[in-house]
Formats: C-alpha cells, sequence, structure tokens
C-alpha cells in the first residue's frame, strides 16, 4: 500500500509540475508579440528618417542639384525597408491570430502599403533625368505648374 502511495504521489508531484510549467509557453509567446511590437516601433521610426533624407534629396532635385546615386541609395532604403515591413508584419498577423494586440500594427501595414506603391525603379528615373539635361524634359516646378493648370481648365470646364 506503502508503494501505490508513493507512486500517487510522485503522480500529483508531477502534475504539479506541469501546471506549474504550463503558462511557460503562453507568457514566452506573449514576451515575443512585445519584442515584435518594439521592432514595429523601430520599423516605423527608420521610415521616418528615410523620409527625411528621401525629402532633402527632393528639394535639391527641384533646384536642380541632384547628387548622383542619392537616388539609388534612398531607392534600395525603401527596398530594404519594405523587405523588413513585410516580414514583421507577418509576425504581427502571428500575435494576432492568438489574440495579442500588437501597438502599432494598423501603422505599419498602411506604412507597408504606401512604401509599396512608391516608384522605385532607378533605371526610369535616371533615363527620365537625363531626358531633362539633354534639354528634352522640363524642370520639376515647371511640370507642377502645367500641370495645375491643366487641373484648373478641366474643373472649369466641368463646372
Amino acid at each position: 500500500m506503502s508503494n501505490q502511495l508513493e507512486f500517487l504521489d510522485e503522480q500529483l508531484e508531477l502534475c504539479g509540475n506541469q501546471a506549474k510549467e504550463a503558462w511557460k509557453p503562453d507568457h514566452e509567446f506573449a514576451m515575443a508579440c512585445r519584442r515584435v511590437e518594439d521592432v514595429v516601433g523601430l520599423l516605423l521610426g527608420v521610415l521616418v528618417g528615410i523620409r527625411r533624407h528621401n525629402d532633402r534629396w527632393a528639394e535639391s532635385a527641384q533646384q536642380e542639384e541632384i547628387g548622383e546615386g542619392c537616388e539609388l541609395c534612398l531607392a534600395n532604403a525603401y527596398k530594404r525597408w519594405l523587405a523588413e515591413a513585410k516580414e514583421v508584419i507577418s509576425l504581427v498577423d502571428k500575435c494576432e491570430e492568438y489574440g495579442f494586440e500588437v501597438k502599432g500594427a494598423a501603422k505599419i501595414r498602411k506604412a507597408e502599403h504606401d512604401v509599396s506603391l512608391l516608384p522605385l525603379d532607378i533605371e526610369a528615373f535616371r533615363q527620365s533625368y537625363q531626358s531633362l539635361q539633354a534639354g528634352a524634359g522640363v524642370p520639376m516646378n515647371r511640370a507642377m505648374d502645367e500641370l495645375r493648370d491643366r487641373i484648373r481648365r478641366r474643373r472649369a470646364l466641368g463646372a
């Protein structure tokens, strides 16, 4: 009888240990989702930096002071950011599947969508720039003025 009680006691201890450990996988997954949340914030911050550089480059482009190769660096930064964002979004999706809310999830999805719409074909840009340098194109501010004029004329005709 004593052996049977010892066996039952061991079984109860095993059950108790299993119960104490059962929460660990959920906790570890929750902590992983918090780390994903941190990466989301970091990626959004990096995108702010890329956009600042892009804005500076765009200003110099409008003033026709374009630095050679800068457009390639920016396009590569956007492409790399986009690849990282897609990977992180898949992790966000997994966290959400298990019921965890990830702060910044909507922002990273919108940012990924916005960046995915950017024209990152640098060869096309270079051809356009070379065309402008050869006198076949028009400066950006003139092109924008012409586009605005066309829009105004269309609105005036349609009104």
